[in-house]
């Protein structure tokens, strides 16, 4: 009896240590070293986004960075709308792209990457449309692609307190950005995240965007680490973003965010790790078996086994604090009812993107959509 419950805590200990060690480690802030200035060219794909291209143009154009280093393009990909007129009025320039064939990020990417390339760029940073671009994130990754030449931002929410779904994503989100500085902390490489990526153009130019799947992000990923370029993460570099304020919303992203269980290469412990629900699950699920086994053990055993436990929720409850302390919500908020639930939903999700539906791309609805 006492293997077995031994055994059923082992995978617990490791889920909890990866997140708590790394969480430690990235507490760590590297220094951002001023060199030669390179050009960027920053390229937004962007599908009906009328509503919130004009202020992620800004906000690029903001930057704390020479303007004459700076090329802002946006690629207007199947729009039904104004987007491609307000980009160009907010100071972008404006490519259109009109191919019902091919349809999502993945094609937008490979038709806009050439384009970026073209003005010259030392570096291309990719932005989503509702997002909005930290005024020193450039000169951040500046510094970092002096030594990577792949380069993951922090993605910060921008409505953390817009709703039950809106508080778990940026707590995940938290979370995600401290485990993250801290395997590069370690020399370990990064998943990209399709939002604040960084690629030197020598990168580009050796290893083209051919990736169109509903995660393409990690399809590229996965072919970087294969030829042994580690993609690093800057805490630092900053974009914020609008998480969906809906469950439904929510529920259209994380489904074809799960899709990348399905990408060849994947490593399958490192993307259950990476579903947060998951790994709370089975976390509440072993305590429950411990719990149910201890009145067969020696009292010796049963004391320590339960201690183990205890201190399996200590982990992860400072993981958790301290991401809720970084995203400034109210505690009670995030463990309320509707959290919970919310979280619950995200785990089944993860599960059942276990099993290939054939979904196609869908664009997920933004808030400014949700609330007209």
């Amino acid at each position: 009896m006492t293997f077995l419950v031994i055994a059923v805590l082992i995978p617990a200990t490791l889920a909890a240590g990866y997140y708590f060690a790394f969480t430690i480690l990235g507490m760590w802030k590297p220094r951002t070293i001023r060199g030669p200035e390179r050009t960027f060219a920053v390229l937004i794909p962007a599908h009906d986004e009328e509503p919130s291209i004009a202020a992620t143009v800004a906000s690029v154009l903001l930057s704390d960075y020479p303007k004459e280093k700076i090329h802002v393009l946006v690629v207007a990909d199947n729009c039904t709308d104004r987007t491609a007129d307000v980009a160009w009025a907010a100071g972008a320039v404006c490519f259109e792209r009109d191919n019902l064939e091919e349809r999502g990020k993945g094609f937008a990417l490979a038709f806009g990457i050439p384009l970026a390339l073209r003005t010259g760029a030392a570096a291309v940073v990719i932005l989503d449309a509702d997002a909005v671009l930290d005024s020193q994130a450039l000169r951040t990754f500046d510094t970092a692609l002096q030594t990577s030449p792949a380069v993951q931002a922090a993605v910060v929410s921008r409505n953390p307190t817009a709703g039950p779904t809106t508080l778990v994503t940026a707590v995940g989100t938290a979370i995600d950005n401290a485990v993250d500085a801290g395997r590069t902390r370690l020399g370990r490489p990064v998943t990209l995240r399709g939002n604040g990526m960084g690629f030197a153009r020598e990168l580009l130019e050796r290893h083209p965007w051919t990736d169109f799947g509903l995660t393409e992000d990690a399809e590229y990923t996965v072919r970087l680490h294969a030829a042994g370029i580690r993609v690093a993460f800057r805490p630092d570099a900053i974009v914020r973003s609008e998480a969906p304020a809906s469950v439904d919303a929510l529920t259209t992203q994380r489904r074809r965010w799960r899709a990348a269980l399905r990408v060849p290469g994947q490593n399958w412990v490192l993307r259950f790790l990476s579903s947060k629900p998951l790994v709370l699950g089975q976390l509440i699920g072993t305590i429950l078996i411990v719990l149910a086994l201890a009145a067969w053990l020696p009292i010796e055993v049963a004391v320590g086994v339960l201690s183990w436990c205890g201190l399996l929720i200590a982990m992860t409850g400072l993981v958790y604090l301290r991401a809720i302390l970084e995203t400034g919500v109210a505690f009670r908020s995030v463990c309320g009812a509707s959290s919970i639930l919310t979280v619950s939903r995200l785990g089944w999700l993860t599960l059942g993107a276990a099993f290939d539906r054939g979904r196609t791309w869908q664009r997920t609805p933004r808030v400014t959509e949700l609330v007209r």
